[in-house]
């Protein structure tokens, strides 16, 4: 028995002392004493043994602040069992364990006190398993497990753990497969083993305490009664690592005992040639352990500890290949029929082929037998010692795997050495049904002959070859040719021969199985075609080519030629086509117009102006001379009620290909800018009540204003109504409510989220639907019996790259797809804005429309009649404005060279029309008059107001200026004095218009014209 210790101090240094009421004198470590007088002498204990003593002293003992001096002995080891009192503590990162000689306490660690807001008490249970539940709970409340909470003593509860129920269904079944992983190294040991038995502790985990500072972290309510744990219950994750560490660390306590035994949690394998199992069990029971009767490994317990092994092993390969099958396939999706099929056949194969015994002694002389095979879909191994199948292993190839069979057959072999090597065999017979894998290994392991080999795969064999000829030096190998009927590892390798004529079957209408083999690299058609062939023998190079030919990322980089798949505008008949159009002529304005037929008959008339009724009075004068034609091919600059009146009276079809160009109002809503370009047949995208009254106010065509903003107040809602503004956006569930509710005869356009990445101001952030939810929104709109009539999608402001326009118009046309499916009928495209304002930005107007009109040929082809809304915003208005600022003041700065620097400070700022300094854009100024001088100084321009950031250019290069000199900034007509404040008191810039006569001209007309 172990001798109970206290903390004691020694001359005002901490140690450990024990204490034993039969005991005369004091004893002392010789680490602890200081001056003693030497003395021979040798104390004998209560086990028999002797203790040398060094000498005696006098000593200060301190026991709770009681101060004795007591004569005592020095000893050189640490006296009666005290070495044993320190093996017994276990010190762990995460937990403390101490044994006192009857029981071991653990204690864990933490860094920080965990907050469980737990205030359920117990979870429901089946009533077949409650009366079981309700007598084991009694048990351990009669046991002492648990106790009474006792909140005077302990504290408060700090934590509430709620009961559950859970029965183990496969506790005491033969078969515990959950014992293959971790014991598969183990078993190879054991099954060397002659004479070996298993311990098993008993209600493990309840035999270790828990230290009392823990028991607030351990409550439970039972019947409205609360309770604590005092031992370690099931729940705690670290509960197995104190079971497994105080186990192992009693185990190793005896020297023989630790060479007997290995463990895992609290079973206990023990060889008996080494120690018997009674022992073993004694030597825990001497440590607070007890265990259960030891089981010999023919009465029952072998199931358990070979439950793994080899439960249909040539089934292996089939399970791995369906869960290849599966993992193509999303999670949202369900499993297809045909990997249902496969589970069904394979779980019948299991039940019938499960050949869970055999013999488990395994006669280890350091000879075997191995079977090595592989095949286009794995490889298999299988090892015999003594006729006995020991070890069978099985792998699936990788899907991009392209090696040679041979080399396949080679990497059998080497993994089945490695199997070889764990048994420890020292002599051992490989047998494959490959002549060309036999011949070489002859030729190496024998060295009769160098092994010739050619092509791409030459250092491939010979780096193989090379690793069997090492291992040769420590294992005796001889390999021996065999048939494939009588290859043991041959079943391993396959896959029953009807599953690959069915995925192929399968895949011949799966294009996503080819876009996911092209997009790991975005590879060529050859390339890819030539990796799906390995998945699919029927796989064509055409499927291969249309899958390639809309991969966004190829075509951004390298368009794939796409042909015009609507025909041509030509016609077959004269005057049945005519296509018309306005021409500059200098400074004169001709109607011109072109038959679409063999003719290409063209006439010219002269005009006065653009205006609708100018147009229709010469076509009037034509069609008298001529004839009307079938219809009229044009593009939107001709739209108006007086065209379309005149049409309907010589009955010609109107037919539009061109964007309407809707300008974006926010981005200059000046009034005269905005009656201009409704003058100009221009219509309007409006965002708010506020823009839409300024458009109507002008005498604007509602049907010419598209409500473009995806997040409406519900009472802009209803203007629109009242103004039968019937066009607007939405990319929400939310919107599609609240138009249901206050205008359901609206048509609605749905806003696409897409890539603008490549723009200065990324609205996707705010705005737009993923494509993974489009689907969704449009099945919502016909549920509400709503009307959606298009699609629309922003690149962003500021757009830098024309393949975004690209991309943007391959999305809609895919929600396009979705729409006919539901059953929608779309008519528009709203393309957005992100066009530049003048022609020295990074991109231009023809670039994108070069973009923009392949895009439409390949996703459009056949929706003649789709009318398309552009947003050109800063296209019209940035160019048309010019700033003039004025120097109010100017300061020379000092420096250390001496060169001149000056601030000049302007009438106009940031908070005013450089509003767009804030996000990087530089503005470059322009002198209105020329200065006298070339001279050049460091300057920089600030704003009026006195805020330190309103700053326009912080480093420019300027001729020197002096207050009341003018500067002038071009481009300033988008998104600047929209933007102006009248902070500190500054008032926006004063606008003055300069126009042609052309300008008065369209002021003269009315809109309906």
């Amino acid at each position: 028995m172990t001798l109970p210790s206290l903390k004691v101090k020694i001359n005002g240094r901490l140690r450990t002392a024990l204490i034993d009421s039969g005991c005369s004198i004091t004893v002392v470590h010789a680490g602890s004493a200081h001056g003693l007088v030497l003395k021979s002498q040798k104390l004998i204990t209560t086990l028999g043994g002797t203790v040398q003593v060094l000498g005696e002293m006098v000593i200060n003992l301190e026991i709770d602040g009681i101060h004795r001096m007591v004569n005592s002995l020095v000893v050189k080891e640490k006296p009666f069992g005290n070495e044993e009192n320190e093996r017994n503590e276990i010190k762990h990162q995460d937990f403390t364990a101490k044994f006192d000689g009857k029981k071991w306490t653990a204690s864990w660690n933490w860094n920080k006190e965990p907050v469980i807001d737990n205030t359920i008490c117990e979870y429901k249970m089946n009533q077949v398993h409650e009366r079981s539940y309700r007598k084991e709970i009694r048990e351990w409340i009669d046991s002492g497990i648990l106790v009474p909470y006792n909140e005077l003593i302990l504290g408060p509860p700090k934590v509430l753990i709620p009961l559950m129920c859970v029965v183990q269904e496969n506790k005491d079944k033969k078969v515990r497969p959950a014992n293959a992983d971790v014991c598969q190294e183990k078993l190879r040991c054991w099954r060397k083993i002659k004479n070996a038995k298993v311990l098993d502790l008993k209600k493990a985990y309840l035999q270790i305490h828990i230290d009392k500072k823990l028991w607030p972290y351990q409550t439970v309510i039972i019947n409205g009664q609360r309770y604590c744990f005092t031992r370690m219950y099931f729940g705690i994750n670290v509960a197995p690592t104190i079971m497994t560490t105080i186990l192992r660390h009693v185990l190793n306590l005896n020297p023989t005992v630790k060479k007997a035994c290995d463990n895992y949690i609290d079973d206990i394998f023990v060889d008996e040639s080494v120690e018997t199992a009674k022992n073993v069990a004694k030597h825990l029971l001497k440590f607070g352990l007890q265990c259960k009767p030891p089981q010999d490994l023919e009465q029952g317990r072998l199931g358990k500890l070979i439950g793994h092994y080899p439960v249909a092993g040539s089934l292996r390969l089939q399970a791995s290949y369906i869960k290849r099958l599966a993992g193509n396939i999303p999670w949202c999706d369900f499993i297809s029929e045909d990997c249902k099929e496969k589970l069904k056949e394979l779980l019948y194969r299991v039940e019938k082929e499960d050949p869970v015994g055999g013999k488990w002694l395994v006669p280890v002389n350091g000879k075997a037998e191995l079977y090595c095979d592989a095949s286009s879909i794995g490889l298999g191994v299988v090892l015999l010692i003594g006729e006995v199948v020991v070890e069978d292993a099985a792998w699936l190839r990788p899907a991009s795997d392209t090696h040679h069979i041979n080399i396949s057959e080679l990497d059998s072999i080497l993994r089945g050495l490695n199997l070889a090597s764990k048994w420890g065999i020292k002599e051992l017979t490989v047998y494959s049904d490959s002549k060309s894998t036999i011949g070489w290994l002859n030729a190496v392991l024998k060295q009769e002959y160098r092994v010739k080999n050619r092509g791409i795969s030459q250092l491939l064999v010979q780096r193989r070859l090379n690793t069997i000829k090492e291992v040769a030096k420590d294992i005796q190998i001889a390999v021996q040719w065999i048939p494939s009927e009588i290859n043991l590892a041959d079943r391993l390798s396959q896959i029953p021969q009807k599953w690959c004529r069915t995925v192929c079957a399968a895949g011949l209408l799966e294009q996503k199985d080819i876009w996911k083999i092209h997009s790991i690299g975005h590879f060529g058609v050859a390339r890819t075609l030539q990796l799906c062939l390995r998945n699919n023998q029927n796989v064509s190079r055409k499927e291969v080519s249309t899958v390639i030919a809309n991969c966004n990322q190829c075509n951004s980089i390298d368009p794939y030629s796409v042909k015009w798949k609507n025909g041509q505008l030509s016609v077959e008949k004269n005057w049945n086509r005519v296509a018309i159009d306005v021409t500059h002529v200098g400074a004169e304005l001709y109607l011109s117009m072109i038959d679409c037929g063999p003719s290409r008959y063209t006439i010219w008339r002269k005009l006065a102006t653009k205006a609708a009724a100018e147009v229709v009075g010469r076509l009037e004068e034509i069609f008298s001379l001529f004839g009307p034609p079938v219809c009229l091919l044009m593009d939107n600059e001709f739209r108006s009620n007086t065209l379309t009146s005149f049409a309907e009276e010589w009955h010609v079809n109107l037919e539009y290909r061109a964007a309407h160009r809707a300008q974006a109002v926010k981005s200059n809503p000046n009034p005269v800018v905005i009656a201009l370009l409704a003058r100009l047949g221009v219509n309007f995208d409006c965002a708010s009540k506020c823009e839409i009254e300024t458009v109507l106010d002008l005498g604007v065509n509602p049907d010419r204003i598209i409500f473009a903003n995806p997040c409406k107040q519900e009472s802009h809602v209803k203007y629109a109504n009242t103004k039968n503004v019937r066009k607007m956006t939405f990319d929400s569930e939310g919107e599609l409510y609240k138009v249901k509710e206050n205008f359901p005869g609206a048509e609605l356009v749905l806003r696409i989220k897409v890539d603008d990445s490549k723009s200065t101001f990324k609205l996707g952030r705010k705005f737009g639907a993923s494509l993974e939810t489009t689907q969704k929104l449009l099945q919502l709109a016909k549920d509400l019996d709503l009307n959606v009539i298009g699609v629309s999608f922003h690149v962003g402001t500021g757009c830098y790259d024309a393949a975004l326009f690209y991309n943007a118009v391959k999305s809609a046309a895919d929600v396009f797809q979705q729409g006919d499916i539901i059953g929608f009928t779309f008519t528009l495209l709203d393309i957005g804005g992100g066009f530049p304002g003048f022609k020295d930005e990074t991109i231009s107007m023809e670039n994108i429309a070069d973009k923009l009109n392949l895009s439409l040929a390949e996703f459009f082809p056949s929706k003649r009649n789709l009318s398309i809304i552009a947003e050109p915003g800063k296209y019209f208005v940035e160019s048309a404005f010019t700033l003039c600022c004025n120097v109010i003041s100017v300061k020379e700065v000092s420096n250390n060279n001496k060169n001149e620097q000056f601030m000049y400070y302007l009438n106009d700022g940031v908070y005013t029309s450089f509003k767009d300094v804030l996000f990087g854009k530089k503005f470059i100024p322009f002198l209105l008059q020329e200065s006298s001088t070339s001279l050049l100084f460091k300057s920089s321009l600030w704003g009026p107001t006195c805020d330190s950031t309103d700053c326009i250019s912080e480093e420019i290069y300027l001729p020197k200026l002096s207050v009341q000199d003018w500067l002038y900034f071009k481009n300033m007509g988008a998104y600047s004095t929209c933007f102006a404040s009248k902070f500190n008191g500054f008032n926006p810039p004063v606008i003055y218009y300069v126009s042609s006569n052309k300008i008065d001209n369209l002021f003269s007309i009315t809109l309906d014209d």
